[in-house]
C-alpha cells in the first residue's frame, strides 16, 4: 500500500469475512500504520461476528463491521476485495485517491472489480503472467494487456499524481518463496 497509494493509508475496508480477509486483517494490524478497518460482508451478522472476533486481537485497530459497502468506504484510502463472487463487489465509480487493491478473485470465472474501474484506472499485478491466466476480473473486462503494468516495473517507474492504480494479485511463486524464506530465518533466529 506505501508504494501504490497516492496517499498515507491509515484507514482500509475489507470486503470479505473469510480466511483472507482475516489473514489481512492481521497483517495490516501488525504493520501498524492502519488505524481504522472497515468491514463489510455479505451479511451484517457475518461483518459484526469477524469484527468481535478479532477486536481485541487487533487492540489499538478501530475495527468496524458495515451493512452497506457506502458507509465502509466512507473514510477509506483503500479497499481490498477478498471474495470469490463472479460479478463485481466495487461500483463502477470510485475516488481517484482510494487505492483499489483486487486478492479474491482467481480464476477466469470471477470477478471482484468492474470493468469501467479497471479501463478508467492504471492496473498493476504482481505477475503478468499469471494475471493473463487467473484474473477473471483482468480477463472478463478484456483489459489491454500492453497497458497493465507488473509491480517490480511500477515500483521501478512509479507514476506521480493521478489517480491510484487498481493492484490485482492472483499469487506467485516468487512471493511464496520470498516467505518461506522469511519464515526460516525466524525460526533459526529464535
Amino acid at each position: 500500500m506505501r508504494v501504490l497509494s497516492t496517499a498515507p493509508v491509515r484507514s482500509v475496508a475489507l470486503l470479505g469475512t473469510g480466511a483472507q480477509a482475516l489473514a489481512h486483517a492481521r497483517v495490516l494490524a501488525e504493520l501498524g500504520e492502519v488505524r481504522a478497518l472497515h468491514v463489510v460482508g455479505r451479511t451484517t451478522a457475518q461483518a459484526d461476528a469477524f469484527a468481535e472476533r478479532l477486536a481485541a486481537e487487533l487492540g489499538s485497530v478501530e475495527l468496524t463491521a458495515h451493512g452497506h459497502l457506502a458507509d465502509a468506504l466512507r473514510t477509506a484510502q483503500a479497499v481490498v476485495t477478498l471474495t470469490t463472487s463472479l460479478r463485481p463487489v466495487l461500483p463502477d465509480q470510485q475516488p481517484a485517491g482510494l487505492l483499489v487493491v483486487g486478492v479474491g478473485a482467481f480464476t477466469p470465472q470471477m470477478a471482484e472489480l468492474p470493468p469501467a474501474l479497471l479501463r478508467a484506472r492504471r492496473v498493476v499485478v504482481d505477475a503478468l503472467d499469471g494475471a493473463r491466466h487467473e484474473a477473471g476480473d483482468l480477463i472478463q473486462a478484456a483489459v489491454v494487456w500492453s497497458g497493465v503494468t507488473e509491480l517490480v516495473d511500477h515500483l521501478d517507474a512509479r507514476p506521480e499524481g493521478g489517480a491510484a492504480p487498481v493492484f490485482k494479485t492472483v499469487g506467485h511463486a516468487a512471493w511464496d518463496l520470498a516467505a518461506a524464506h522469511v519464515a526460516q530465518r525466524m525460526l533459526t533466529t529464535s
